[in-house]
């Protein structure tokens, strides 16, 4: 993904001016342009942080960046220069995630129009082409359908968050809708047990906001579509998507006294 599309939400910019070797516009002068410049069809459009993330730099220049900041990702271990803004709603040391709006694309300072200066390097190093690098965010997965052939857990309440990491320091990816997850591993930290629901996607187990739905095994109970109990027998072939069942309970201790033997 391309850094301007995950900044802007939006995927209708375009470059202005690229990074590397230039005659800067406004002095006529050949310099070395260490960003990418992104129109915004003369609007002022929200830009956004690209995750979770620390503001470690706000400031203002008239004669040069005008309103300016830097971020930095610990994650994918790179710092975002953003300038000429025409406003800025985040401070130095604030905290940030994708879903803060943390300023709005402007003309401040020495420019010729509306536009967004955007840097991009590593954390400590020096500035790249922003247009080379290939963003991959983090998604946070969504609910499945119900399995019982195979561990899940259920979310029954609000406000639950899905991190990146199974510890109260991974990167915030949102709340975690309502439903059912697969319930790949667990892991304990931080006074929890965290559930694994997809590549990078842990749940906390809190009470009172997931129940454990262990997959099914063999003498549990199971009622189908119609009005009637059914009971696991064996699975075939070690498949629990391929089972014996009866209605007969009876039938069930037989087997049971069957394996005993």
């Amino acid at each position: 993904m391309k850094l301007a599309t995950r900044t802007f939400e939006r995927d209708d910019w375009y470059i202005t001016s690229p990074y590397g070797e230039r005659i800067n516009p406004v002095t006529k002068k050949k310099q070395f342009h260490s960003g990418c410049d992104y129109g915004t069809n003369k609007q002022n459009w929200k830009q956004y942080a690209l995750e979770d993330g620390v503001v470690t730099r706000v400031g203002y220049n008239a004669k040069g960046y005008g309103h300016y900041m830097d971020i930095q990702y610990p994650r994918i271990k790179k710092q975002l220069f953003y300038a000429h803004l025409k406003t800025i709603y985040v401070k130095k040391g604030d905290k940030v995630t994708h879903d803060t709006c943390i300023g709005l694309t402007g003309a401040t300072g020495q420019v010729t129009g509306i536009h967004l200066h955007l840097g991009l390097k590593p954390i400590g190093g020096s500035y790249e082409d922003p247009e080379k690098y290939d963003y991959q965010p983090i998604e946070k997965t969504k609910p499945v359908e119900r399995d019982e052939t195979r561990d899940q857990l259920q979310v029954i309440k609000n406000k639950l968050r899905i991190r990146t990491e199974p510890n109260l320091k991974g990167a915030i990816l949102g709340f975690a809708e309502l439903g059912y997850y697969n319930d790949l591993e667990k892991f304990d930290a931080d006074g929890y047990t965290w559930h694994k629901v997809a590549d990078n996607n842990w749940i906390a187990n809190v009470d009172g906001y997931v129940k454990l739905l262990p997959s099914l095994k063999v003498g549990d109970k199971v009622t189908l579509k119609e009005p009637l109990d059914y009971y696991i027998i064996e699975f075939i072939d070690g498949d629990k998507a391929n089972i014996t069942m009866t209605t007969d309970i009876n039938n069930l201790i037989k087997y049971e006294e069957k394996w005993k033997q």
